[in-house]
């Protein structure tokens, strides 16, 4: 336990001395190895202040700190970790110091089951070390070593909230990625594979109370199992090279998506039936930092613009490859709210692309959209959804 400790300790030493480098200009870091048990980070406090007395205020609002100035927040801190010998650094997480040597953050932030990292904005596809997401993955699996991961199927009946009622058949079929899509390869020439040497489904299983079950049934006689589902849909639409605009005519066609998040990053606009939404096309400019607008969608097109609450994607990195317009097709903006629908709607969904000058390669725009819809399951076990696969 106390070996934990001294690991979250070393993390905080460089997280504490990084905040009080924003006001101090310059403090170097202070780094003490993490195999250190007896660390105590008042002793960083002490080595600290012989660059500045200000460092003193990382103690406060911790236990057996001091009390702090309302416009400080020393007790928050941002955990970062080095590769290649310290030669590059990433920020991974945030979280609050309870005790010198504790912090307080959450699970996903230490435990990584699914082998996701974060790529390094603009540098998504490089492969020399500038990208740590991909610095990190490589790491895990060199030399061919194999590693177990663990994660959550995504699918629309997966994803919500319901129990399945008893007696229902289901198969799940689940279709690799060509090696060519899922590895990041160097400019070489050799040829990689993943190599899957064992596969579990996991399948969580409740044991019902008999008159529960009867109840079912009963219910069962007269109308259906009800769930309500958010069914996710993707296309992926080719623009040639050599054009300057691009209209995607009938990308949806009939039930109209409550919410349409594009990957493009220059003037797009959406139409239902004719009708521009928003009103205004986005127009970003990245080269020009003009962007806000574009930034925006993803806050109203994921129904926390009035929250305080983030998306993991700063506005830095969504000017350096993060791009994503999310548009918002309800009246209320309520597509990520569990508790009600709107009026489903029907008609034709266009985007339109322009672009500042002639695509020199043709590229791909990626739409994602999401669509309210029910799987019934009658007393027979027959299920049937409102929508065609």
């Amino acid at each position: 336990m106390n070996n934990i400790h001294c690991k979250f300790a070393a993390l905080l030493i460089i997280l504490c001395l990084f905040h009080k480098r924003t006001l101090t200009h310059g403090v170097p870091f202070v780094e003490i190895p993490s195999t250190n048990s007896t660390l105590n980070f008042i002793d960083v406090i002490k080595e600290n202040q012989k660059y500045e007395p200000i460092n003193d205020y990382c103690a406060l609002r911790i236990v057996g700190g001091e009390k702090a100035e309302n416009s400080l927040v020393p007790y928050q801190v941002v955990l970062r970790k080095k590769h290649y010998a310290g030669m590059y650094w990433s920020s991974f997480c945030g979280g609050s110091l309870v005790t010198f040597k504790i912090v307080l953050t959450a699970a996903h932030c230490i435990y990584n089951t699914n082998l996701w990292y974060e790529d390094t904005a603009g540098k998504m596809d490089s492969t020399d070390g500038k990208n740590i997401g991909f610095v990190k993955r490589q790491e895990l699996i060199s030399e061919s070593k194999e590693i177990e991961m663990i994660g959550h199927l995504h699918g629309d009946i997966f994803n919500q909230d319901k129990f399945l009622i008893n007696g229902v058949e289901m198969s799940v079929k689940l279709v690799r990625s060509r090696e060519s899509f899922n590895l990041i390869v160097g400019s070489n020439d050799v040829k990689f594979k993943v190599c899957i040497t064992d596969a579990t489904l996991i399948v969580r299983r409740a044991r019902i109370n008999p008159s529960v079950l009867l109840a079912h049934q009963k219910v069962l006689a007269s109308t259906t199992a009800k769930y309500p589902i958010t069914r996710a849909e993707v296309k992926v639409l080719t623009i040639p090279s050599g054009v300057q605009g691009k209209t995607l005519d009938n990308i949806f066609l009939g039930q109209v998506p409550k919410r349409c998040p594009i990957r493009r990053d220059r003037d797009t606009r959406l139409y239902i039936d004719g009708q521009q939404i928003p009103s205004k096309a986005l127009q970003p400019s990245f080269n020009n930092s003009i962007f806000t607008s574009a930034y925006h969608t993803l806050f109203s097109g994921t129904g926390i613009h009035f929250l305080n609450e983030g998306n993991g994607i700063s506005c830095e990195q969504y000017g350096k490859g993060y791009c994503l317009l999310a548009f918002a097709l309800t009246p209320d903006l309520s597509a990520n709210s569990s508790t009600h629908w709107n009026l489903i709607k029907h008609g034709s969904v266009r985007i339109e692309v322009r672009f500042e000058s002639s695509l020199i390669q043709t590229i791909n725009c990626i739409v994602y959209a999401e669509f309210d819809n029910i799987i019934e399951i009658d007393k027979n076990r027959n299920v049937t959804v409102d929508y065609s696969s």
